[in-house]
């Protein structure tokens, strides 16, 4: 759906008139029409619909990219390139200024990803790693809640969707952005925060929000190790067990038993392991494995009117919580 036919629509619904009355009453920015009246590119592909700051050509790289990239995480997610199709519009905002970026964040977050019953609402600034990688790993999260098995366990959903938020497209494959040595350094030093049996069966221990995002930063860096650590000779290929333990975690098995019968270490040893690997990686940069990507075809962008540009800025606010930028 274009973003003409999808505005024509909206233009005869309330939606607009709450959208309309929201950006005349409770936005100084929009209000003054400071941000509507700026330069808008609008473009549309099979999976998205991105209202950008940018050139055309960077709104098109974005694009062919991010296609790309949605290609690989099926791969990841179900197997093969092609995901069912969403029913509802992606839009994706790509600003130019970190200053109007800002207006539109909720807390520290440098990207975004707000997905509702109507529409799903992405927020990127250009040339800002960490605000790609969070705004993909939000809709990573979302790909794979709606297209995966629900009974995958908490750590391997955060690992999964951390693994694909550092997936960069280089020549038309998939590469990961190599880790940094303070990083893995960090995690090797508070890895006993959470002990490895703590993080694959106790997802209810997890009690506060300084607990959920140790566990996270460890789902992040063992599903890296999982997939990846055999590519250093000092560390064996633990592939096959883990897409054993998601087999058998699949057909309904508790997760102890799932790992007994996967694995031929404990959680203790694991543990060890991965922080023998974070101690020692010399940190490679991998290819990401997936299936021949199919072309994507994106269209050249086209100027906005500032008449849809506040729809979509305004829609944006709503549901982004910033109601001061709605």
């Amino acid at each position: 759906m274009s973003i003409v036919s999808i505005m024509s629509t909206c233009r005869a619904g309330s939606l607009t008139v709450l959208v309309w009355i929201t950006v005349s009453l409770c936005t100084p920015v929009l209000a003054q029409g400071d941000l509507v009246q700026q330069r808008w590119m609008g473009l549309d592909s099979s999976h998205f619909t991105v209202l950008s700051q940018a050139s055309d050509r960077q709104t098109q790289r974005f694009l062919r990219d991010m296609e790309s990239w949605r290609q690989i995480a099926a791969y990841q997610i179900v197997g093969s390139a092609v995901l069912p199709a969403i029913p509802i519009p992606n839009y994706v905002y790509l600003f130019d200024s970190e200053a109007d970026f800002a207006a539109f964040l909720v807390g520290e977050e440098r990207g975004y990803f707000y997905a509702t019953p109507r529409a799903n609402f992405m927020g990127i600034l250009l040339r800002d790693d960490q605000s790609l990688l969070q705004a993909r790993h939000h809709y990573a999260h979302f790909l794979i809640r709606n297209f995966s098995d629900l009974r995958l366990p908490r750590w391997y959903e955060e690992g999964l969707a951390a693994y694909l938020a550092g997936v960069n497209i280089d020549d038309g494959r998939g590469e990961l952005a190599r880790p940094s040595a303070d990083g893995y350094s960090a995690l090797a030093q508070v890895s006993d925060t959470i002990p490895m049996g703590r993080l694959l069966y106790r997802d209810d221990s997890l009690a506060s929000p300084r607990l959920i995002q140790f566990a996270n930063l460890k789902s992040e860096a063992l599903f890296h190790y999982l997939r990846h650590g055999y590519a250093e000779d000092a560390f064996p290929d633990r592939r096959a067990q883990l897409a054993r333990y998601v087999e058998l975690l699949l057909e309904g098995r508790a997760a102890r038993f799932a790992f007994d019968q996967s694995f031929d270490i404990t959680t203790a040893e694991l543990d060890a392991e991965y922080v023998d690997y974070l101690s020692n990686s010399r940190r490679p940069r991998v290819d990401v494995e997936h299936g021949e990507l199919a072309p994507v075809q994106v269209p050249g962008a086209a100027p906005l009117d500032p008449d849809r540009v506040a729809i979509l800025l305004g829609e944006l606010g709503l549901n982004s919580g910033r109601l001061d930028t709605a």
